[in-house]
């Protein structure tokens, strides 16, 4: 009988069991809190509920957003490294224009950080495309709270425009809520994994907020939601159900406006469109470009840019403002501030080349939300600078990040296999062979 032999190899270990991939019509945990934390923003328009710190009023939804990011902290690598750096010099940039410009420079920062952390906590917490359905349905329902707030004030309005946000700011401030709720509510409607009930929500919330946002009469805002509509239409002019769709809730909303609105406002706001010239707001940005110009390097400082706008404008008895974000940043910040911005932009609206192929349809469109996104908030931050820290700005462009970063945008795609060339095998040629003697 042979004894077994013993050696010192190890038994193989059995391979792992590879995890199984996230269903994307799955609602993850990250996905529910991003959805609560989306739905504090119907709380921003109501100071009763707004807790107040240093004498500011805070958003809401900016207070989840950062205790989502503390909470989700480990989760920010996955952010892109060359996102995060670009952020990452942009406040720094901004922070040392404001703390070395007069006093309030730290009120003017820890908006714009808040901004930037309500940004990277979305971006963290959409892990799939349910999680970005739930994310802009919540504020879509956040902005159709509100929007309920301004109707209810419309026959008292008269010609001057409903005001949603009474006791937080004036009426034109309300498109910078709205306006980015519409543009994701949209986008999200015609995506064709979005549930029938669902689309039929953004319908509805969507038919409230653009009725809401003609009656403030806020001409911004009415040039907004015709470029959401063209931005949503775009992707789908090769769909003919998905266009008719959108053709017919255009005709809804303006059969709705012109049977229950007030047209007095149209009316006014036209008027004084064509008695207004647009030279003041002009001279305003010339005077932050000189400013800029004056100061290259890091500017006046936000806070301080109204008084240096005041000593170079010619414009007398006026309420110094750039009301332009390009101003602000440029008159602000200088040249350290544009090109960390323009960096910023540069990382998020490009990504690497793919060829297009329906397997990476889902790809091409997140990264269209994104730029749709990005468009909205440069359009209509040439009306105001407030964009910089827009808390419904700062959600949409989030979400669109985390959709983004979940169909993988950024990630390089696999290099296409090489083409084998079947080489052709010649004859070799016989010996010849020995002649019979």
């Amino acid at each position: 009988m042979i004894a077994p032999v013993h050696t010192m190899a190890r038994r193989p270990i059995a391979a792992a069991k590879p995890k199984a991939a996230v269903r994307q019509d799955k609602t993850t945990i990250w996905g529910k809190a991003l959805v609560l934390c989306a739905l504090t923003l119907a709380a921003s328009a109501f100071a009763d509920i707004r807790p107040r710190a240093f004498g500011f009023l805070i958003h809401p939804v900016s207070l989840g957003g950062g205790i989502l990011f503390l909470v989700g902290l480990f989760s920010l690598r996955r952010v892109p490294g060359h996102i995060l750096l670009a952020l990452f010099l942009f406040l720094v940039a901004f922070g040392v224009s404001c703390f070395a410009g007069p006093a309030g420079g730290m009120s003017f920062f820890s908006k714009v950080a808040a901004s930037a952390i309500l940004i990277l906590a979305c971006a963290m917490y959409v892990r799939t495309e349910a999680d970005f359905r739930w994310a802009a349905l919540a504020m879509s329902i956040a902005i159709a709270i509100i929007s309920l707030r301004g109707v209810s004030m419309l026959e008292a309005s008269g010609s001057r425009g409903v005001n949603p946000l009474g006791g937080i700011a004036n009426r034109n401030a309300f498109s910078l809520y709205a306006l980015p709720s519409l543009l994701l509510a949209g986008l999200a409607a015609m995506r064709s994994q979005t549930p029938n009930w669902m689309r039929l929500t953004f319908i509805v919330t969507s038919l409230l907020t653009i009725f809401t946002v003609f009656s403030t009469g806020n001409r911004s805002g009415w040039g907004g939601v015709v470029l959401i509509a063209a931005m949503v239409a775009l992707p789908a002019i090769r769909r003919r159900g998905a266009l008719l769709s959108l053709i017919a809730l255009t005709g809804t909303a303006v059969v709705l406006f012109l049977e229950y609105g007030n047209m007095e406002i149209i009316e006014a706001r036209v008027k004084e469109t064509k008695a207004n010239s647009p030279e003041v707001r002009l001279r305003f940005l010339a005077s932050a470009i000189e400013v800029g110009l004056d100061k290259p390097l890091l500017g006046s400082s936000p806070q301080g840019l109204p008084h240096a706008m005041a000593r170079l404008s010619s414009v007398v008895g006026a309420d110094y403002d750039s009301h332009n974000v390009s101003a602000l940043i440029f008159g602000g910040t200088g040249m350290l501030g544009l090109f960390t911005i323009l960096a910023l932009s540069w990382v998020l609206w490009t990504r690497p080349r793919q060829r297009a192929t329906p397997q990476n349809l889902d790809v091409r469109e997140a990264h269209y939300m994104l730029r749709a996104a990005m468009i909205l908030w440069f359009l209509r931050g040439q009306f105001t600078a407030e964009v910089l820290y827009s808390p419904s700005l700062s959600l949409a462009l989030g979400i669109c990040i985390g959709a983004c970063v979940t169909y993988g945008v950024w990630t390089k795609p696999p290099p296409a296999p090489r083409k084998q060339v079947m080489r052709t095998l010649r004859p070799t040629p016989l010996a010849p062979s020995a002649s019979p003697q």
